[in-house]
């Protein structure tokens, strides 16, 4: 019996190392060191770079050019490429490494649609000074799980409250948004920035 407990505790305590352990591994992959990518220019022109020293080819995809992948030259054991210039707009792409689209991992801002996930780059100008957050107060976006009768499940929201709505017992109208044409409830909030 002592020797079960021992055998026990000492799994706990492996799977408890493998938890701590296991954020800073998914941290540490996602950290640029001295890769720059997606590399804004002054003309609007992007480059696109990859760390893949295993990787035979590397292509990039994206939203400027539905349907099209630009090849990516390898230098060293880094993949590059220069897209561009770009009009000024909110783009989404893959990097697609030996066939197979991953996130760019120096890029930390993605759009999620549904089971897709796409990394977003903003190009400057008047189209990303109208869909680029403010400097004014913001409200909070919370995500709240009901159940659907219609689906017999849970379903999820998001409920946005202007800045001070838990200070003052102040009616505010309700306003719907319904995405109806594919996308889930998080397109909203990433790429309709709303």
């Amino acid at each position: 019996m002592k020797k079960t407990n021992i055998v026990l505790n000492c799994l706990i305590v492996v799977w408890l190392i493998i938890l701590i352990m296991m954020p800073q591994h998914t941290m540490s992959q996602r950290q640029p060191g001295n890769i720059i990518s997606p590399e804004i220019l002054p003309d609007n022109s992007v480059i696109f770079r990859i760390k893949a020293p295993n990787a035979n080819s590397a292509q990039v995809s994206g939203t400027w050019a539905t349907g099209k992948m630009t090849t990516m030259e390898k230098k060293d054991s880094v993949f590059e490429v220069k897209i561009g210039p770009l009009s000024s707009d909110m783009y989404e792409y893959d990097i697609i490494l030996d066939g197979i689209p991953i996130l760019d991992p120096t890029n930390n801002m993605v759009t999620r649609d549904g089971a897709w996930i796409q990394n977003r780059l903003m190009i400057p100008g008047v189209m990303a000074d109208i869909i680029d957050v403010k400097p004014v107060p913001h409200g909070d976006v919370k995500a709240v799980w009901y159940n659907s009768p219609a689906i017999g499940g849970e379903r999820r929201m998001f409920i946005y409250t202007p800045p001070g709505y838990d200070k003052n017992k102040k009616k505010y109208p309700v306003m719907y948004l319904l995405h109806g044409g594919g996308g889930d409830e998080e397109v909203w909030l990433s790429r309709g920035r709303a």
